[in-house]
């Protein structure tokens, strides 16, 4: 850890801040970010489990469990989670003239998705990190700077021990971005895979391998999760909502919606409806 001993004695706390610091989890309620101006420092966001959908220069663009991302000082920041579905993350607020630097010494690059094969790994530092920021105790801003340089060592040594997984997901991330910003059950597992211009079986097992659940399944859920939303939010009837998802037949997604959530569509909108609320 030489390099990190020749920055703590050289860095004033001037020129490296870590200006707030967080662990977040919910349950189900869903997480929305609007900033269209991005904030005044940078951003570190660190997936620790579920899904999380970040618009980036106007394409939706998921990360998942050990994805993680830095925004640097404004930058839109426009990012949700859907309901329902878990999600934790840990999140970091840092500025100075020594931000950047340390950026390109670890070879971090903005707006780019890395992954991390243990992000869990960081809550120790992050937690300490918190508790000198909140209660302040003697050489705090320095103590601060020492662990923020621990979480990005941490990264950095991840991110390169996984390399192979990060350009893994690189290459499916074309056909997860289609699928979120137009799901439609009638494009398949072929289209997706020469989105990513790979072969269908070799696509379907890299898929399966970094997302948990095959193509298909992916999909599926994904599908129904909007036709709920729609149901909820819209007075599109569902054979609409059926045509704009791409089934060809109304009963058979009826049927797939049924048995994703016990109800038929026509039930669920009148239990789930918003304005019934």
């Amino acid at each position: 850890m030489h390099y990190l001993n020749m920055l703590m004695e050289n860095i004033p706390a001037s020129t490296l801040n870590i200006n707030s610091c967080g662990y977040f989890y919910t349950s189900t309620d869903p997480v929305y970010v609007k900033r269209p101006l991005g904030r005044k420092d940078y951003l570190l966001l660190v997936i620790t489990s579920g899904t999380f959908y970040f618009k980036i220069e106007g394409k939706t663009t998921i990360l998942h469990q050990g994805d993680f991302i830095f925004f640097p000082p404004y930058t839109p920041q426009m990012f949700h989670s859907k309901e329902g579905h878990k999600l934790s993350y840990i999140w970091l607020h840092f500025s100075g003239s020594m931000a950047k630097e340390l950026m390109d010494e670890n070879n971090f690059e903005p707006m780019v998705i890395y992954r991390s094969d243990s992000p869990l790994s960081l809550l120790p530092s992050l937690k300490s990190m918190a508790e000198e920021l909140n209660h302040k105790p003697k050489h705090y801003k320095t103590k601060s700077i020492s662990l923020f340089l621990d979480i990005l060592v941490l990264l950095s040594r991840s991110m390169d021990e996984d390399s192979s997984l990060h350009r893994d997901y690189q290459q499916i991330l074309p056909a997860l971005s289609a699928m979120e910003e137009k799901a439609s059950y009638s494009i398949t597992v072929s289209d997706y895979a020469a989105l990513c211009s790979l072969k269908t079986d070799h696509f379907s097992h890299k898929f399966k391998k970094l997302i948990g659940v095959s193509p298909i399944q992916y999909l599926s859920d994904h599908l129904m999760q909007k036709a709920a939303e729609l149901l909820t939010t819209t007075a599109t009837s569902v054979s609409q909502i059926s045509e704009e998802l791409g089934f060809d037949d109304v009963k058979y997604f009826s049927r797939k919606f049924k048995k994703q959530y016990g109800v038929s569509p026509a039930s669920y909108r009148k239990i789930n409806r918003t304005d019934n609320n």
